[in-house]
């Protein structure tokens, strides 16, 4: 449509078929209205002076290009946060399966009972498993005078260790375990300790980078937010003093007021 309005922009008459039937409409020998480019606000509402300076157009405009801008930054760091989000579930999506086979590689070299059980428990907590079982359902407590909650808590172990860091540390403490035994020497190089230390640190930068990534995203929000939301010039409030001046100099009924009173704009709570 807009194609054809600059078509015949500047043209006398041009036809309209609708329905077989022909019709001449006439176009006036200057640009289209929806073509023309917008007039400013100044003429449009030339009574708006306000006397608080926050509410003048130039700082009004300047106020709205500092939003837009930090919408802009904000979307960079969303994408970085992303990013590094994705990263860091890549680099930790093959720890339980790595934790297993460290696993069946370190009962296989003949280690003692003792080391197998402790390298047991500890990749039980990188897995996010439980250390010990809980008793099954109507078992009767061993303690006689116990409740069953306290019989519960005492025979259970929280699997709330699941989070990157915690993980991080459970697989140190893993590799760490690994160490003094000299019999823990495989032949697969993604289970010797050097590639183990590897992808601890590719784990830690995965980590650190996803911290950084949102320090940086949360800096940006709390800057947008004290640019919507500040006590005195923020945004919703000049926006909110901008209706009631409009309000009050062109009235409830005008058509100044009309434009510009249907925008919603929410204050935080």
């Amino acid at each position: 449509m807009a194609q054809r309005l600059i078509r015949f922009e500047y043209c006398s008459f041009f036809k309209i078929k609708h329905h077989g039937k022909a019709f001449r409409k006439y176009l006036c020998q200057k640009p289209h209205p929806f073509l023309r480019p917008p007039r400013p606000a100044a003429e449009l509402w030339p009574s708006y002076q306000p006397a608080n300076l926050q509410l003048t157009l130039p700082a009004l405009q300047a106020q709205l290009q500092q939003g837009l801008d930090i919408q802009d930054l904000l979307n960079q760091r969303k994408s970085a946060y992303s990013l590094a989000v994705d990263q860091q579930e890549i680099e930790f999506a093959d720890l339980s399966r790595l934790t297993t086979s460290v696993g069946y590689a370190f009962k296989a070299c003949g280690a003692s009972d003792q080391a197998l059980a402790t390298l047991q428990s500890v990749s039980r907590r990188v897995k996010g498993q439980r250390t010990v079982k809980p008793k099954a359902a109507g078992t009767a407590p061993a303690d006689a005078g116990a409740t069953p909650d306290a019989t519960a808590q005492a025979t259970t172990v929280s699997t709330t260790q699941m989070s990157y860091a915690n993980r991080i540390d459970n697989f140190a403490l893993l590799i760490e375990t690994l160490r003094p035994e000299a019999c823990y020497r495989p032949n697969e190089i993604h289970l010797n300790l050097a590639a183990l230390e590897a992808k601890l640190d590719n784990m830690r930068q995965c980590h650190r980078t996803v911290s950084a990534a949102l320090a940086a995203l949360q800096e940006v929000r709390d800057e947008r937010n004290r640019l919507f939301f500040h006590p005195l010039k923020g945004i919703i409030v000049n926006v909110k003093a901008v209706k009631a001046y409009v309000k009050s100099v062109y009235g409830a009924g005008s058509g100044q007021y009309k434009h510009i009173a249907g925008l919603s704009f929410t204050q935080r709570s």
